[in-house]
C-alpha cells in the first residue's frame, strides 16, 4: 500500500462496526480503519507485530498510530455522517422503551466514544467484499481492564455471570447479516445489537452462528 496522508476531511464513520465504542472511522476507499484506542491496545498491536508471528496470520495489518483529537473525531462523524450513525448513537443514549432483543436495521448503536486523542490504524479485512457479513465476538470471562474503577468491575462481572461470557468465555456482541432476498432494499441487512447476544446460554449459543452462517431463503426456510 502506498504511503498516504490521512486528514480528518477524508475520513468517514466506519459502516461495518457492529459493536464496541462509537467513533471508529475509515478512509474513503474503506481500506483502512482508524479506531480510537487506549495505551494497552497500542501495546498489544505493537507487540503482536513484533513477536507474535502465528497470531499475525489471522489479524489485520497494523499500520501504526494516529494522533486525533476527540473533537476532530466528532467533526468527522457529523460532517461525513451519510449513514446517520451519530444520530443513532444519540438516540441510543436517550431514554427508550424499546424492548426487542433484535434490532433489524441498516446500522447499529454502539457505546459512547472513548475519551482519547490516539488511534490505531488497521487494515480493513472486509474491504474487498461487496456485502460482507460481520460478527463481533467478545472473548474472555473477565470483561474489565486493570484500570477499571470498582463500580465498572461490578457491573461487568454481573454481565459476565449472566451471559455466556461467564459460562463459555465468549459472547456474541453484535452482527450484521446480509439478506439476499431483500437485496438492494432498505432492509437488505439485518443488524443484531449487544442485547441479542446476551439472551443465549450454553444450550442455545449455536443459534446466532446459524443465523450468521446459513442463508435464509425468501420463503423463510433454511
Amino acid at each position: 500500500m502506498l504511503a498516504r496522508k490521512l486528514t480528518i476531511d477524508k475520513l468517514a464513520p466506519f459502516a461495518d462496526a457492529v459493536a464496541g465504542h462509537d467513533g471508529v472511522l475509515s478512509t474513503e476507499d474503506n481500506e483502512l480503519i482508524i479506531k480510537p484506542c487506549t495505551d494497552s491496545e497500542i501495546a498489544f498491536y505493537s507487540k503482536a507485530a513484533r513477536r507474535m508471528s502465528q497470531l499475525k496470520t489471522v489479524m489485520p495489518l497494523f499500520y501504526g498510530t494516529l494522533a486525533i483529537a476527540n473533537r476532530e473525531t466528532a467533526k468527522a462523524l457529523q460532517e461525513n455522517d451519510t449513514l446517520g450513525l451519530a444520530q443513532l448513537a444519540q438516540q441510543q443514549n436517550s431514554p427508550t422503551t424499546a424492548a426487542s432483543p433484535i434490532q433489524a436495521s441498516t446500522t447499529t448503536p454502539r457505546g459512547k466514544r472513548l475519551e482519547t486523542e490516539q488511534a490505531i490504524v488497521l487494515e480493513n479485512l472486509a474491504a474487498s467484499f461487496e456485502r460482507p457479513n460481520i460478527m463481533d465476538i467478545k472473548l474472555g470471562i473477565r470483561l474489565w481492564a486493570d484500570d477499571a474503577p470498582p463500580e465498572k468491575r461490578r457491573k461487568l462481572d454481573a454481565v459476565s455471570a449472566e451471559t455466556t461470557s461467564g459460562s463459555l468465555g465468549l459472547r456474541v456482541a453484535g452482527m450484521k447479516v446480509w439478506q439476499p432476498h431483500l437485496a438492494r432494499t432498505t432492509e437488505e441487512y439485518k443488524v443484531y445489537d449487544k442485547n441479542y447476544g446476551r439472551q443465549f446460554d450454553e444450550r442455545t449459543i449455536r443459534q446466532p452462528f446459524k443465523e450468521f452462517l446459513y442463508e435464509r431463503g425468501a420463503e423463510g426456510r433454511r
